[in-house]
């Protein structure tokens, strides 16, 4: 099974996310993702996590605790809440590699009164996370 390791960051109310566009057959398809990447060789879920955000996103994270799980046919993408304790804010990694026209990435802070309506993959995850903070 393909396993991926999906980091759930809130800062001042608002979620860490990457806007994606994509033309796929000459269509626009747009929609948030949670950052994160693939499991590679003997990695853990939760290093895996501190490994892609670090390459995505140029931030260290302390791991918070796992949220839960999604599996779609042969894959899982577990899911993890983190803070940010070091690092500054920087689009990089692949993702900024293979940054394109057809296949656009764009980091941002989505404010959390606007997740109902952002079409967000995991919703009650990252609702999980917000109540995990304000509870802290």
């Amino acid at each position: 099974m393909e396993k991926t390791s999906r980091v759930v960051i809130i800062e001042d109310d608002k979620l860490i996310v990457f806007f994606r566009r994509k033309i796929v057959d000459g269509k626009e398809i747009t929609y948030y993702a949670i950052p994160g990447g693939h499991v590679e060789g003997n990695e853990t879920g939760e290093e895996t996590a501190i490994r892609e955000v670090k390459e995505e996103l140029n931030l260290d994270i302390e791991i918070l605790g796992y949220l839960g799980k999604i599996v779609v046919g042969n894959k899982q993408d577990d899911y993890y809440h983190a803070k940010i304790v070091g690092g500054e804010l920087q689009f990089g990694g692949e993702e900024l590699d293979r940054n394109s026209y057809e296949n656009y990435y764009e980091v941002r802070k989505l404010p959390i009164y606007e997740l109902d309506n952002s079409g967000i993959r995991a919703l009650d995850l990252v609702k999980k996370a917000i109540i995990q903070d304000y509870e802290n």
